[in-house]
C-alpha cells in the first residue's frame, strides 16, 4: 500500500472542501476542515491534535511514503465525516506537523460522491448494485 503524503507547501490547485469531521462515539464532539480532495490519495488526512480533541483515538500505525519517498510511521483511526450532505463513516489518518489535510477518493466514494475533473466540483457518484 502506498500513500502519498504531501508536505505542506507542495499544494498544486486541488479542489479544496469543507467538511466536518466528528467522534463516531460522540457525533456533537466534530470541527470544520477545509480538506484538499485530492482523488491520488486513498485514505483521509486530518491533523492529529484535532482527532484527539474531539475524542478520536487511533487503533494502530501504519507505514505511507512521502512525495520524497521518505518513511512516515503514521497513527490511524476512524471517524465520521459530513459533506454536501452525506454522513458516513471512514478510515483516517493522523496527519503530523506538516502534513496537508487531505480528503482522499475511499472517503468521497464512501459518502457516493466524485470530483467532476471539469468544474472541480464535488458531485453525486453513480452508484450501481450488480
Amino acid at each position: 500500500m502506498l500513500l502519498i503524503i504531501m508536505r505542506a507547501g507542495a499544494r498544486m490547485g486541488y479542489t479544496k472542501v469543507k467538511v466536518e469531521v466528528s467522534n463516531p462515539s460522540e457525533p456533537s464532539q466534530s470541527r470544520i476542515r477545509e480538506l484538499l480532495v485530492d482523488t491520488g490519495d486513498v485514505y483521509t488526512v486530518v491533523n492529529g491534535r484535532l482527532l484527539r480533541e474531539i475524542g478520536i483515538r487511533p487503533v494502530d500505525k501504519m507505514e505511507f511514503r512521502s512525495i520524497s519517498n521518505e518513511k512516515l510511521i503514521r497513527e490511524v483511526g476512524v471517524s465520521g465525516i459530513q459533506l454536501a450532505g452525506r454522513r458516513w463513516l471512514t478510515n483516517i489518518i493522523f496527519g503530523e506537523d506538516g502534513d496537508n489535510e487531505v480528503l482522499g477518493v475511499t472517503t468521497l466514494e464512501q459518502l457516493g460522491l466524485q470530483v467532476d475533473p471539469m468544474s472541480k466540483e464535488i458531485k453525486p457518484l453513480p452508484l450501481y448494485l450488480l
